[in-house]
């Protein structure tokens, strides 16, 4: 891919017959070719002048003149002028590859370094750019090579070290699946550069969904089954900003990302629109997900850039917004609870993204998937062991509310989930008890009731317990059996109040009820596999925390209850060694965050 993304040197310049002969007179002026390399030296520092303002294009454009100004002189005919200006327009070129990289247009910073590389092969500059070109599209391999021929002419270019460290390292992960984010999970700090993989899944045709991912294998409970890095990131520093601001900012990635290469403007063609229904929306070939594969467009067809009204309807129907990622500031572990339940303290960087293999994932409210960030790359593992053939599902929505059929409209399609399923049976018979709860928790809003002091607000904590005390009643009276599942699908529809509950807990609370606390909303969150990493992370050490605090390290009680933080975590980390949930919990036990649960 590449070659004919823009315009070659090596393409005849668009003159007239009258106009090439202008130029085979002119080539015999004494002292024209010094002019006209002035000339071009001249167009290209204007380009140059345009790049540090940061205006690429018009930066892409001077260069491309200037090419355009040598090659039509080596055209004319004149044996004099057949190698005029390479070494101008090898730089020209090499700098419109930069100018291309910098816009992540991929395809074309590839085509223009390739022209440069046909002027002067080792142009150091030019096999640095390709080698970048080809990192963007994920052609690890092919930019590998690139790298090492630097070195081979430049052996102490730190740069290009750092790059083919980079490749290396992410064409391993693109092929194996493995990636090594234990220090960043354990200490955190920036979000190391993740490559796409696709694991053992396939695309195929649902009964009522359209499309939809499927297991090609047996799997286990955490086993990474796809990464998938943002195709567009939309949001807003502002909380004052509406969702529609955020979803505008990402159409215009889209519109961009068209230009960028083929296999992405295809990955953006096939999410869902408006424009055909599930059953006739085209199944896309796998391999165009796959980092270095063999996919290639079908050359008797030319994708048309989409309109704004197309990327705007297409970035609404598939991107994640903060309440199915998380807070995007929030990834590491260690996440203080207390910022999760203050909103008016929680960071004011608003986000949606889309990612291109994962929006092919069907709903479910009871989810057998979990997602998490890792930067822009978005890993799903297996939440629970599966068989082959089973499809795979995630959460569209995250929401508290027992009726969530309006907030599936968007999708057009109504979720028959065993969650939902239940909630049906359920809602007409704790209505009363929901239409309460929802006032409550908005005048907690007012009353600052979710703010966690040095001191437990008592008010808060009694009416919390007062709600949780008849959510379990009516859970106990329904008249019908339940197991702990479905007990805790319910409970999730009143999380806030358990979350109160444990936040407020006053001093005279024993610990034993503050571990039972925190071990029944760790509960709730695990049933419907959401709630976000740090957040799980976090009541996960507070469990063993007080666990500890109360039966010491080596007890069967604090065992048993490390086994479950492990089964936890490795639904969304995957497999988990002693040595590293012991890293984990060595770095969270050594905060000092103020903890509201075991208070003295």
């Amino acid at each position: 891919m590449g070659t004919d993304a823009t315009e070659s040197i090596l393409t005849v310049p668009n003159l007239s017959q009258n106009g090439m002969r202008y130029l085979r007179k002119v080539t015999r002026v004494p002292n024209m070719l010094d002019v006209l390399r002035k000339e071009m030296q001249r167009v290209r520092a204007e380009g140059n002048r345009y790049f540090q303002k940061g205006d690429f294009s018009e930066a892409i454009d001077n260069y491309t003149r200037c090419i355009q100004i040598g090659r039509g002189f080596q055209l004319s005919g004149a044996k004099r002028c057949r190698a005029f200006g390479d070494d101008i327009m090898t730089v020209a070129a090499s700098n419109r590859a930069q100018a291309y990289l910098e816009l992540r247009m991929w395809e074309k910073a590839l085509s223009s370094a390739d022209d440069a590389l046909y002027l002067d092969p080792h142009h150091v500059k030019s096999l640095f750019r390709k080698g970048k070109a080809l990192q963007g599209l994920q052609e690890y391999e092919k930019a590998r090579a690139a790298f090492e021929s630097v070195l081979e002419l430049r052996p102490q270019n730190d740069s290009c070290k750092q790059a083919l460290k980079e490749v290396t390292i992410a064409y391993h992960q693109s092929v194996t699946g493995e990636y090594d984010l234990r220090d960043y999970f354990v200490h955190g700090g920036d979000p190391p550069l993740c490559s796409d993989f696709v694991g053992p899944v396939e695309i195929r045709r649902t009964l009522d969904r359209g499309r939809g991912l499927f297991l090609t294998q047996g799997v286990q409970a955490g086993e990474l089954l796809l990464v998938s890095n943002a195709l567009g990131l939309g949001g807003s520093e502002s909380l004052l900003d509406s969702p529609d601001c955020w979803v505008v900012n990402l159409a215009c990635d889209f519109l961009q990302l068209f230009d960028s290469s083929q296999r992405y403007a295809y990955q953006l063609h096939y999410l869902r629109g408006t424009e055909e229904t599930d059953d006739e929306k085209e199944v896309p070939p796998l391999k165009l997900y796959i980092p270095g594969s063999d996919w290639a467009p079908d050359p008797d067809r030319r994708l048309k850039p989409p309109s704004f009204n197309v990327a705007y309807t297409k970035a609404r129907l598939n991107s994640f917004d903060a309440s199915r990622i998380g807070d995007p500031n929030s990834s590491r572990l260690g996440t203080n609870l207390k910022r999760m339940i203050e909103e008016h303290e929680a960071s004011t960087f608003q986000i949606c993204a889309v990612w291109a293999l994962p929006s092919l994932i069907n709903h479910s409210c009871v989810p057998n998937c979990s997602t998490n960030t890792v930067g822009k790359a978005m890993f799903v593992r297996a939440g629970q062991s599966m068989p082959a053939g089973t499809q795979i599902s995630i959460p569209y929505v995250v929401s508290e509310c027992m009726d969530r059929s309006n907030s599936m409209k968007i999708w057009d399609f109504e979720c028959s989930c065993e969650k939902c399923v239940l909630d049906k049976r359920v809602e007409p018979l704790v209505a009363e008890l929901y239409e309460r709860y929802k006032v409550q928790m908005n005048e907690f809003y007012g009353m600052d009731g979710y703010k966690v002091g040095k001191e437990p607000n008592l008010q808060v904590y009694k009416i919390a317990s007062e709600q949780v005390d008849l959510v379990e009643d009516a859970i106990a009276n329904l008249p019908f059996e339940l197991n702990d599942t479905e007990r805790n699908w319910i409970r999730f529809a009143f999380q806030r109040a358990y979350i109160l509950q444990l936040v407020q807990c006053p001093h005279d609370v024993t610990r034993l009820e503050r571990i039972d606390l925190v071990r029944r909303v760790l509960a709730i969150y695990s049933a419907i596999n959401v709630g976000t990493f740090g957040l799980n992370m976090y009541l996960s050490v507070e469990l063993l925390r007080g666990i500890e605090q109360e039966y010491g390290e080596g007890s069967k009680e604090y065992r048993s209850a490390r086994r479950v933080v492990r089964h936890n975590l490795n639904r969304v980390l995957g497999p988990v060694d002693d040595d590293f949930l012991q890293d984990l919990l060595a770095v969270n036990f050594k905060k000092d965050e103020y903890s509201p649960f075991y208070r003295t």
